[in-house]
């Protein structure tokens, strides 16, 4: 939630006539971090480590992690033409990178509502319960995956 709340307000702060407050985008940006960080930052790692069958851990984490740095990657790659192409402003798309942070911010919320929907708590359960939880396996104790 505060991550797209904090983009959204990102993409607001330089939208033209949009928030008009000094320090909008670095207090946007400094919401953002504050965010990221107690949740997209280090849960993805957490629920990384709990996830896979433990002959396959190493492999499978190695695999999220080059996925996450290509990711990381076209994300800085694209960011300039994106911010360009998405602006609200033609005028001057350069200064008002705003409809790129909005498309940001849509990606968060989609991704939130997603896993809202589809992770299932592992709060108390072993890793072998977590892998039978996730291998679909219908006699683990604890909370079911959603449908």
């Amino acid at each position: 939630g505060g991550v797209v709340l904090s983009l959204t307000l990102l993409g607001f702060s330089f939208h033209p006539g949009g928030l008009e407050v000094d320090g909008a985008p670095l207090m946007a940006m400094v919401i953002y971090l504050a965010f990221f960080g107690a949740g997209m930052g280090s849960l993805p790692w957490i629920v990384n480590s709990e996830i896979y069958p433990l002959q396959a851990r190493s492999v499978c984490i190695g695999i999220a992690t080059a996925a996450n740095w290509v990711a990381n990657f076209v994300v800085a790659a694209t960011f300039m033409d994106l911010a360009g192409a998405l602006s609200t402003d033609r005028d001057c798309p350069s200064s008002h990178p705003d409809g790129a942070f909005w498309l940001y911010a849509l990606v968060s919320a989609v991704g939130f509502v997603g896993l809202f929907f589809g992770m299932p708590e592992t709060k108390g359960l072993t890793l072998e319960e977590i892998s039978d939880l996730f291998e679909g396996k219908a006699n683990t104790p604890g909370p079911k995956p959603q449908d």
